[in-house]
């Protein structure tokens, strides 16, 4: 065992001494992690700026109880009323796409307003469908509509406008769990830190094999006393360290990019941080750990097979 940490001090050393094993352990993660979060943000602004300018296809049910917001709806740019949509099939043409959202008013909203109490009125869209923005385009429109019944009850009765709202507005959101854009992100850079402690380890992998055999060094190991066990292990614990360390500066990078980068999305920032926490940290590295000493063991094997670092 002595002999095993004598040579993972040793080739721990060397290693550190590699310009090309650093690179790839330490300044590319540190890199690449900032950019990707950085293409993410321009990713979901170009999807967002698209889905503004798209013409939606909206489902509207109950139009006689709300004449006056099917109205405000009709004269709104980019935007199609299908008044005689079936009731049935709107939650299957929403998430096919043949519709982009829906607006269901119920039998009582109209005896609600006439109360003066508040009505009731669901909007159905799919949040994955640029990036929620379809939502965004049907409650400004039922705002505006509340603001308006507002300020006619305020008038009427001399009321403080903050003390209540016309309109509530039930939210449905049709899209799976897997489509939502942080969601995406949450599952997908995990992976990422996989891609780095495989990085991480290829080079060390490779200098430690077939570097040590075109300098003549592994030579001198083997005549060493130590046995060829432990001059495996000893190198196959420096490899699976330097994936694993290669991880681990792929999640500060991501760290100091979401913290430093001040435009990044309310989305992208939650599943970020929420891979921050010290329980996904524990998770993460349960799945990178035994991946890396697989992937130590994996180039390793190759780079002693291999005859030149080529």
């Amino acid at each position: 065992m002595q002999r095993t940490v004598t040579i993972f001090r040793k080739e721990l050393k060397d290693i550190l001494r590699d310009r090309r094993t650093l690179i790839m352990m330490v300044l590319v993660p540190m890199l690449i992690m900032p950019l990707l979060i950085i293409g993410l943000n321009k990713l979901q602004s170009s999807v967002m700026e698209k889905a503004q300018e798209k013409e939606l296809r909206i489902g509207f049910l109950g139009s006689d109880y709300a004449p006056d917001l099917m109205n405000l709806f009709q004269e709104q740019e980019r935007m199609i009323l299908l008044l005689d949509f079936p009731p049935d099939s709107l939650r299957p043409s929403i998430s096919g796409g043949e519709l982009d959202g829906a607006v269901i008013i119920p039998k009582s909203f109209g005896k609600s307003l006439k109360e003066d109490a508040q009505g009731e009125v669901q909007i159905v869209y799919k949040g994955s469908e640029g990036l929620g923005v379809v939502k965004d385009r049907l409650i400004k429109v039922i705002e505006e509509y509340d603001r308006l019944i507002v300020t006619e009850r305020v008038e009427r009765l001399n009321l403080d406008p903050n003390l209540f709202d016309a309109v509530t507005i039930t939210e449905l959101d049709v899209s799976s769990k897997q489509e939502g854009i942080g969601k995406l992100v949450g599952g997908f850079l995990p992976y990422m830190f996989v891609i780095f402690s495989f990085m991480g380890a290829m080079y060390p992998g490779i200098d430690l094999g077939a570097g040590e055999k075109e300098r003549g060094s592994l030579e001198t190991l083997l005549s060493s006393p130590a046995t060829r066990l432990e001059i495996v292990l000893g190198k196959l614990g420096v490899v699976s360290l330097a994936g694993i360390a290669s991880a681990l500066i792929a999640m500060l990078g991501m760290s100091l990019a979401v913290r430093f980068i001040t435009d990044t999305s309310p989305e992208i920032l939650d599943a970020v941080m929420s891979m921050l926490d010290v329980k996904m940290i524990l998770l993460i590295l349960s799945l990178v750990i035994p991946l890396a000493v697989f992937f130590a063991a994996g180039v390793l094997s190759i780079s002693l097979y291999a005859r030149s670092f080529k």
